[in-house]
């Protein structure tokens, strides 16, 4: 059995005008970063929500950008949780040692677009992708991670997003709502917490820093408390930009890390939401 490791991660762009000139941007950072290069990569995932084509997929299109030849290149749509998504597939692959260098990214060009029933105005979406290289390692990086999706909101209809509001009525009860929506994730994602820490020997104190998805700030705090994690060490990163979707969790990791508000050895858990509707969680060990 291996275990996965997160060595380095990186967020850019080479193209900002599409999704895969995006994630190749960020590719090339991290696989520099971690003193690798496209040849070292076996196994290539996205986690977006806005491909370019659907088409050749996007994977397939970035895989040939970057001169990889053979091994498994695909993408995986699960909103604004994509990447957390992508993330738990390649430690799989990583960990049952069917790749040995695994590439992972979380990319999406959603501006002048809208996810799930419209958290926040399209407007706030930017164009953005971060990356990860997983190797395998003798002390994990990825302690445990947990997936989960229910669709039962009236709001979202079968194979659409839902309009975007034309009052500004429903915009001031927006947060409310969507505060009492992410329960069900919330409820979710504390319990897996609990039995993950239980198994590890490891308390809820010892969480160096959670780093969700970057949603307004009564949301955060909502789920920081259900959670309980405080919210001191709740790290914040949408002061920078705006909703990148798939590419927030690994941006504002990779934030995190330049500005060192976090570092080695750190516990963190990274939450993503995509809307109610599906949601991950990673507990990993810098």
């Amino acid at each position: 059995m291996r275990d996965a490791g997160v060595p380095a991660l990186r967020a850019g762009a080479v193209d900002p005008q599409t999704t895969v000139g995006m994630a190749e941007g960020a590719a090339r950072q991290a696989l520099d970063d971690a003193k690798l290069t496209p040849a070292d990569v076996d196994f290539l995932i996205i986690g977006t929500t806005s491909p370019d084509v659907v088409f050749p997929n996007v994977g397939c299109l970035l895989q040939e950008r970057l001169g990889i030849r053979g091994g498994a290149a695909f993408s995986v749509e699960a909103g604004s949780a994509g990447f957390i998504y992508a993330l738990s597939i390649a430690d799989r692959f990583i960990a049952s040692a069917q790749a040995q260098c695994a590439l992972v990214i979380g990319a999406d060009t959603l501006a002048g677009g809208s996810e799930g029933h419209d958290r926040a105005s399209p407007a706030n979406y930017a164009a953005a992708a971060g990356a990860v290289v997983l190797e395998a390692a003798s002390e994990p990086g990825i302690v445990a991670m947990h997936l989960g999706a229910d669709r039962d909101d009236e709001n979202i209809p079968p194979g659409a997003a839902a309009p975007r509001r034309a009052d500004n009525a429903a915009d001031q009860t927006h947060g409310t709502a969507e505060t009492e929506g992410f329960r069900p994730a919330w409820a979710s994602l504390r319990t897996v917490l609990d039995e993950t820490l239980a198994r590890h020997s490891l308390s809820i104190d010892e969480i160096n820093g959670m780093l969700p998805q970057q949603a307004d700030l009564p949301v955060l705090q909502a789920m920081a408390r259900h959670l309980g994690i405080p919210m001191q060490k709740v790290i914040l990163t949408r002061e920078y930009h705006g909703d990148r979707a798939s590419a927030e969790v690994p941006l504002a990791l990779d934030l995190a890390i330049r500005e060192g508000r976090i570092g080695a050895g750190d516990l963190l858990l990274l939450v993503a939401l995509g809307d109610t509707v599906t949601w991950g969680s990673a507990l990993i060990r810098l």
